[in-house]
């Protein structure tokens, strides 16, 4: 087995973080559509305001995924 580079390993790690990308995008589409179909008398409950905390909360862990995923960096070659 060889050793993967550092680039090599970043790029591995970006693309599991890619993955996870795409399964916090499906959830938070779960979630609103959850909400989105809560009966009218539960719009406004404490369980309809703690879906909307976690639908925002994964807005957060969108983004930062995102910035994970779109970032390159050049690693500095052993030699040259």
């Amino acid at each position: 087995m060889s050793k993967k580079s550092r680039a090599q390993r970043f790029k591995s790690a970006q693309e599991s973080v890619d993955y996870a990308l795409v399964q916090f995008t499906i959830l938070q589409e779960e979630l609103q559509d959850w909400l989105d179909n809560m009966p009218e008398n539960l719009q406004e409950s404490a369980k309809a305001e703690e879906i909307d905390s976690v639908i925002d909360d994964l807005d957060g862990v969108i983004c930062d995924a995102e910035n994970i995923v779109n970032v390159e960096i050049e690693f500095p070659r052993m030699i040259g």
